[in-house]
Order: structure tokens, then C-alpha cells, then sequence
């Protein structure tokens, strides 16, 4: 058995299941696996000898949505929906065949899949034009009944992308504007951000490698470096406001490129001049929280008083309401909170 990028093969070079199931069992705590044993072992035997249009083999794809699937912690019929149906087209008889064998929940989910896979084809056909976009996202919303349907796709788009540096530069860019377009709105509009931010900078990559080079280049520090810088802000945050008994939800990220790049058109600044690179939210219970959380903060770090808004006081157009702080962290890193309560952050996600 020989090892190739992130699967295990057999001397035949199949995919070898056994250890595959082994590895999502241990690393997702699982106790039963037949449903994706027999649907590996199916979708094995429908897909034999076929690869996608980027040249994977058609298994090991949908073993990549399977793991995205698993890691949004969602069930084994969605992972197993995931695992066959983002792997080839699948034919009435071969539709039967998999209720039959996987049930009815598992047809049901590729029905939904392939309903969508009909949209977007629908979709390629029309001019790119905000109307069409916007109405492209409610269709897909709207169809889809079940909304794990939609996640499955996100997971496959998300596999595409980022096998999609061996096909042509014009499909490419064909397929990183549909992300930017339909499916990363998707995501954030279902709360999935990990999803978002990686398929947003695959995209971008794609349509405008040059300034994505540039911003990668800025942002010298390694992605896990600035996870754990975050990782200590938020630590230090929680443990302060603990002392004072704000209760406080504490969340931090590290800001991806696209991000940084779109705020930087928006406010017409070099990306010298983000601040927030790193960016930290503070969720409590009220309003009088909102401001005993940002005294805290401005005892902890020096703030940058040219990027202080507070949108409680005087909300935007829109009614979005936070307060935004910058401040200068460890090492002279610069770092954006927002603070703002559970419901106004229920709002602004709307």
C-alpha cells in the first residue's frame, strides 16, 4: 500500500476505504460507519475507472466533501449524499439503486444536489448582472428544502476550487466568479464562515493573482502564526472580563486576503492601513455591557483612535448597530473588536 497526497491506495491504486473509514472514525469520533462503508464501496463501484473534468479520480473527491461535511459536524447521511453525489452524474436506475441500498433520507439529499446542479447550469446561460445574481442565490435558497442539500454543494465547490489549478485559465476564472457571485454569499448567509473565507481566496487567487500575491506577501506572518496571536488576544479578553463578571461570548479570527483587499478598496487605503488584519468579537448581554467591554479593552491595548466607531450611538443607514475599536496588540500588532450584544449581532447576520 502506497501513500499519495492525503488517501491511502491499494496495490491496484484504489482509494483504499478500510483506512479512510479508520481515520474519519477516529478523527471525528464516530461509533458507526457501515452507512459510509457501503456507500464508499458503491460509489466505487459506479465511478470505476472515471475522473472529474480536473483529472481526480471521482471517489476521492467525494471523499474531500465527505471530510468538509464532517468537519461542519453535520450526519453521516450527509456525508454519505455528499460522498456519491459529487462524485459523478447519476441516472434514474442509478438513483433507484442508491435508495435501495442507502435509503431514502441519502436519495432524497442528491435529488436536491442535482436540482441545483440544474440551476447552475441555468445559471451559465444568463448575463452576469446583480439582478440575476441575487436571484440565482433565492432559487438555490428557495429550492432547496432541506438545507444540507446546499451545504453539500458548498463542500463540493469548495474541492473544486481547490483542484482547479489544471484546467484552463478562462474556465478557472469561470469558475472563481460563480464563487464570489453565488456560493461564498451562500455560505455567509448560513453562518458557515470557514467555508466563506477559504472560497473567497481561492476565487480571488484565480481572478486577480497579481494583487493577491501582493496582499499574501504583506501579510508575512504564516495563517497559524496569526491564529495563535488571536488565540492569546481571545484568551486574555475572556479572562479579564470573567474577572469583572461581564458575560461575555469571545470569539477571534484572523482576517483573510480577500477581506483585507475588499476594505481596502472600500475605504480607499493601502493595505498597510487595515488594521484589523486580526479581528476579535465581544458579544454580551446589553447595551451598558457593550460599553464596560470597551473600557476593558482600552486598558489592555492602546487604541487607534482614527478607527473608533461607535454604531450603537449612531447606527448606519442600514441599522447596524457595534461598536468597532482598533487597537495595538503584542508586538506592535494591529487588531480590530467589535463589541455588541447577542441580539444586534442576530441583526447584523440577517
Amino acid at each position: 500500500m502506497k501513500l499519495k497526497q492525503k488517501f491511502s491506495y491499494l496495490p491496484d491504486g484504489t482509494v483504499d476505504i478500510t483506512t479512510w473509514i479508520e481515520k474519519i472514525q477516529n478523527t471525528h469520533h464516530l461509533n458507526e460507519t457501515a452507512l459510509l462503508a457501503h456507500t464508499c464501496t458503491l460509489t466505487q463501484q459506479l465511478t470505476q475507472g472515471l475522473t472529474t473534468f480536473y483529472g481526480q479520480p471521482c471517489l476521492e473527491q467525494g471523499l474531500e466533501v465527505a471530510e468538509i461535511i464532517l468537519e461542519l459536524k453535520l450526519d453521516q447521511e450527509t456525508a454519505a449524499a455528499g460522498i456519491i453525489s459529487s462524485a459523478t452524474s447519476l441516472t434514474p436506475p442509478m438513483l433507484e439503486k442508491i435508495r435501495k441500498e442507502l435509503g431514502d433520507n441519502v436519495a432524497k439529499l442528491i435529488t436536491g444536489v442535482q436540482q441545483m446542479e440544474m440551476i447552475q447550469k441555468w445559471q451559465q446561460q444568463q448575463a452576469r448582472d446583480v439582478t440575476q445574481i441575487d436571484k440565482m442565490r433565492k432559487m438555490i435558497l428557495a429550492m432547496a428544502t432541506d438545507i444540507r442539500v446546499v451545504i453539500i454543494k458548498l463542500a463540493e465547490r469548495l474541492c473544486l476550487m481547490r483542484g482547479i489549478k489544471a484546467i484552463p485559465p478562462d474556465e478557472r476564472k469561470r469558475f472563481a466568479q460563480a464563487i464570489l457571485d453565488i456560493y461564498a454569499p451562500l455560505a455567509n448567509r448560513l453562518g458557515i464562515g470557514q467555508l466563506k473565507w477559504e472560497l473567497e481566496d481561492l476565487a480571488f487567487h484565480y481572478l486577480d493573482p497579481t494583487t493577491y500575491k501582493i496582499i499574501a506577501k504583506f501579510l508575512a506572518e504564516r495563517r497559524v502564526d496569526r491564529e495563535a496571536n488571536i488565540h492569546r488576544l481571545v484568551a486574555n479578553l475572556k479572562e479579564k472580563l470573567q474577572s469583572t463578571h461581564i458575560q461575555a461570548e469571545v470569539t477571534g479570527r484572523a482576517k483573510h486576503i480577500y477581506s483585507i483587499y475588499l476594505k481596502a478598496n472600500r475605504k480607499e487605503v493601502t493595505y498597510e492601513d487595515i488594521y484589523d488584519q486580526s479581528a476579535v468579537r465581544i458579544l454580551v448581554p446589553d447595551i451598558k455591557d457593550c460599553y464596560e467591554a470597551l473600557s476593558i479593552v482600552h486598558s489592555l491595548w492602546q487604541p487607534i483612535e482614527a478607527e473608533f466607531d461607535d454604531y450603537i450611538a449612531n447606527p448606519k443607514p442600514n441599522g447596524y448597530r457595534s461598536i468597532h475599536t482598533a487597537v495595538i496588540g503584542e508586538n506592535g500588532k494591529h487588531f480590530e473588536i467589535q463589541i455588541r450584544t447577542h441580539t444586534m449581532h442576530e441583526e447584523a447576520e440577517r
